[in-house]
């Protein structure tokens, strides 16, 4: 889960990530799918959709709003970045030099997934992980997603994917489709006993430019100065699960302290 190998990755989120694992988490997911939660957001407040953000407008170093891709502008009382760190970086001002420098260089692990949709439900934990034993293996991670979301999947048959971590990521990406499925198929059959093709009803690979956050050797100390950098900005908050752990409840925790700074903001404005 931590999308590298040992040697690639921060002694401290390697146990971070082993002690959330013995906490043994639960999974959730949107009955409807993640659209959802937008969808259910805008039932409250105004939500603009398909509305790209160009640039932050800052006035006297205070962020006051937003200027669109189309050339409008949106004013706000406090601004939170939700958005990954690619593009939390394109829309960084840069007179805000160190959190804009940090989140240029942000590690992150992009990924070729396989998707089998097979012809029967398979026997499986939701989430499995493989070992490069007795041979290498580029896909180490396996989701049976028809156990981790029942609900999306009223057939009951097993939709399975493989993962591969940095840096064999890289070399499954070079490879045509074709190639990922096969490499992948193979590899999965340690996963899932008695897997051949005659089971795939169909596949396919799915690219993420972006996929999710690395946290390389020495990254966790410069994440912990760039949030605490980030709350003397005025004006602007950050919130995404790649400033923590890979995960929606991390994500909730920073968006819940934006939202805290938000609110500050504006009781600030109300008193002024």
């Amino acid at each position: 889960s931590a999308g590298t190998t040992l040697d690639n990755l921060s002694l401290f989120d390697a146990a971070r990530l082993f002690r959330s694992n013995l906490k043994k988490p639960k999974h959730y997911g949107f009955r409807h799918g993640n659209i959802s939660l937008p969808r259910k957001l805008a039932e409250h407040v105004p939500v603009l959709l398909d509305a790209e953000v160009g640039a932050l407008v800052v006035e006297n170093d205070k962020v006051t709003g937003v200027t669109l891709a189309d050339g409008r502008s949106v004013k706000a009382g406090h601004v939170i970045l939700c958005t990954t760190p690619d593009s939390a970086a394109r829309i960084t001002p840069e007179q805000f030099v160190r959190p804009k420098a940090f989140l240029e260089q942000f590690h992150h692990t992009r990924l070729a997934l396989a998707y089998f949709y097979l012809d029967r439900p398979v026997e499986s934990a939701g989430v499995s992980f493989g070992m490069a034993y007795p041979e290498k293996r580029y896909f180490n991670l396996s989701i049976n997603h028809t156990a981790m979301r029942p609900f999306l999947v009223p057939s009951g048959k097993a939709i399975i994917s493989g993962w591969t971590a940095y840096p064999d990521a890289l070399d499954m990406l070079a490879l045509p489709d074709e190639q990922v499925l096969a490499r992948a198929l193979e590899e999965l059959k340690l996963f899932y006993p008695g897997l051949s093709n005659e089971w795939v009803e169909h596949s396919e690979v799915v690219r993420h430019d972006w996929a999710y956050a690395r946290q390389a050797p020495g990254d966790c100390k410069q994440l912990m100065e760039f949030r605490d950098d980030a709350c003397r900005h005025a004006g602007l908050s950050y919130a995404n699960a790649d400033y923590n752990l890979v995960s929606m409840e991390s994500g909730v925790i920073m968006g819940k302290r934006a939202a805290e700074r938000a609110l500050d903001s504006l009781s600030e404005l109300v008193t002024c």
